[in-house]
C-alpha cells in the first residue's frame, strides 16, 4: 500500500478538492511564512483547511520558516496557532527549513554557519505547539539540510523529507517523504509536490486523533511600514538595486538581473508599488536609482576610429577554429548555443538561487516576454542544461582572480562539479513543460 499526498500552498490557486479527493490519501497545507504577521498568512490556507474537512480527508500543515533568532520563531508558532485554530490537522503541524531564496544567507545567517541556531529554532516552535497540547510536530527539510546542517539526532520528533529522484525512500527515519516536485491534481497541467507517508502505522492512528483545545494569542500588530510614496508614474523607465516577488514583499529583496525596466503599474499604498515590466517585479522609491538615461550620441570625433569601434561591436562571436569563409563568419556562436542573454539569465538564477528548471522558465517567460517565445526559451534552456553538465570538463580558459560573490565557477575556487554529473533530472523536469 502507497499513502500518496500532496503539499499545497496559495502558489497552487484555488483547487477543486471534491476532482483531487479522488487522487490523494492525505494532504498538507501551508499556513504561512515567518513570524505572525496577518500579511504572511498563507492566503489559501483557511479554504484549503476547510474543504479538507469538508471531504473527509486527513491533513497536516506546514510554515516555511525565516527566523533568524528565537524571538521570531516564538513568533513562528504562534503564526501556527493562529491559523489553526478551530481546525483538526490530525496528520501533524511541520517548520519548514530551507533557504529558496537565500533570505538567510543575505542576513549573515549562512545556514552551514549557523546549523546550531536553526536546528534551535525548530525545537522552539516544537516545544511551543506541544505545550498547547498539540502532540503530532516535526521538521520539513531536504537531505542536505537533515545530514549537514540540523542536528538530526537532536530533533526527536517527526521528520518530513524531500528528496527528489530515488525510487524509494532512501532513509528510515522519515514519517513522510517528498519525493517529487513536478506531480499533477485537478486533471490539469498543475503541478505540485508530491508524498509518501512512510509510517502507515501512525498514519491510521493519526486519522483518529482529535485537536487540542487551546486559545490562540492575539495576532500581534502589523509591523510598521514606511511610507514609501509614488514619485515614479507608470509608464517610467528606471533604474533599480533590488527587486521585490509581490507587491508587499517583506524580505530584502533580490539582486535583479535586468537592473532597469519601466513602470508598467503602481499599486498605490503598497510596500512596493511599482511593477516592472510583465511580472518581472516590484521596486519602491528607495530602491529605485532614478531614471535611466539613453545612451548619448556618439561624440567620436575620429570617423576611422568610429568605424573600426563599431565594426568590431558588430562582429558576431564565432569558434575559434572555424575560420572566415571569404570573409564571411562561418558560423556564430550564438545560432549553436542560444542568445547569450537568456543563457546569462539561466545561469544566474541556477547558480546563484538553485532555482529548478521549471522555475527559471517561468522567470524567463516573464522576463524576455515580447523578446523570445515561449518555446524559444524552452528550446536554448534545454540545451543550456545539456551543455552546462557534459561540457564542463573539455577546459578551464579562467584565469586566477578573486571571487566576486558567492558562486565562483572557476576550478581553482569553488566549483567542485563531479565528472559523472548527468542532466537527466532537470532534462526530464523540462520535456514535462509546455
Amino acid at each position: 500500500m502507497s499513502i500518496v499526498g500532496i503539499d499545497v500552498s496559495d502558489n497552487n490557486g484555488t483547487l477543486n478538492w471534491d476532482v483531487i479527493k479522488e487522487l490523494i490519501d492525505f494532504a498538507i497545507v501551508r499556513v504561512g511564512y515567518g513570524s505572525n504577521y496577518e500579511s504572511q498568512d498563507d492566503k489559501q490556507a483557511i479554504r484549503n483547511m476547510q474543504e479538507l474537512e469538508r471531504i473527509g480527508k486527513p491533513y497536516g500543515v506546514y510554515l516555511y520558516s525565516y527566523a533568524l533568532n528565537e524571538d521570531e520563531a516564538h513568533s513562528e508558532a504562534a503564526h501556527i496557532l493562529r491559523m489553526i485554530a478551530g481546525f483538526n490537522p490530525k496528520l501533524g503541524i511541520y517548520i519548514d527549513q530551507e533557504d529558496a531564496d537565500s533570505y538567510k544567507v543575505r542576513n549573515n545567517k549562512n545556514p552551514y554557519e549557523h546549523g546550531e541556531d536553526y536546528t534551535r529554532f525548530c525545537q522552539i516552535v516544537m516545544n511551543d505547539l506541544k505545550a498547547v497540547g498539540f502532540e503530532t510536530v516535526g521538521t520539513y527539510a531536504n537531505l542536505n539540510w537533515f545530514e549537514n546542517i540540523l542536528d538530526r539526532e537532536a530533533l526527536t520528533d517527526k521528520k518530513w523529507l524531500a528528496i527528489w529522484g530515488p525510487d524509494n525512500c532512501p532513509v528510515e527515519w522519515a514519517e513522510i517523504w517528498q519525493y517529487c516536485s513536478d506531480g499533477t491534481v485537478d486533471g490539469s497541467s498543475l503541478r505540485t509536490d508530491m508524498n509518501n507517508y512512510i509510517n502507515e502505522d501512525n498514519f491510521a492512528k493519526l486519522t483518529e486523533t482529535a485537536a487540542p483545545d487551546y486559545e490562540p494569542e492575539v495576532p500581534i500588530p502589523e509591523r510598521e511600514i514606511e511610507d514609501v510614496g509614488t514619485m515614479y508614474n507608470k509608464g517610467d523607465h528606471v533604474c533599480y538595486n533590488r527587486i521585490y516577488y509581490t507587491a508587499g514583499d517583506w524580505t530584502d529583496g533580490a539582486a535583479p538581473y535586468y537592473t532597469d525596466g519601466v513602470i508598467t503599474d503602481v499599486y498605490e499604498g503598497s510596500r512596493h508599488p511599482y511593477l516592472i515590466g510583465d511580472g518581472t517585479g516590484f521596486v519602491d522609491d528607495n530602491c529605485i536609482t532614478g531614471y535611466h538615461n539613453e545612451p548619448e550620441d556618439d561624440t567620436t570625433e575620429n570617423e576611422s576610429l568610429r568605424q573600426v569601434l563599431y565594426d568590431v561591436l558588430d562582429t558576431p562571436v564565432s569558434p575559434e577554429l572555424l575560420p572566415p569563409k571569404d570573409g564571411d563568419i562561418a558560423q556564430k556562436t550564438e545560432d549553436l548555443v542560444g542568445p547569450y542573454e537568456l543563457h546569462d539569465f539561466y545561469l544566474y538564477y541556477m547558480l546563484r538561487f538553485g532555482f529548478s528548471p521549471e522555475k527559471i522558465f517561468t522567470l524567463a517567460v516573464n522576463a524576455f516576454a515580447g523578446v523570445y517565445e515561449k518555446e524559444t526559451i524552452l528550446k536554448w534552456l534545454k540545451i543550456f542544461y545539456r551543455r552546462f553538465f557534459s561540457q564542463q570538463f573539455k577546459r578551464s580558459c579562467l584565469p586566477d582572480g578573486p571571487k566576486v560573490g558567492s558562486v565562483a565557477l572557476s576550478p581553482r575556487g569553488d566549483w567542485r562539479m563531479p565528472s559523472d554529473a548527468c542532466a537527466a533530472l532537470w532534462l526530464k523536469e523540462l520535456e514535462q513543460l509546455q
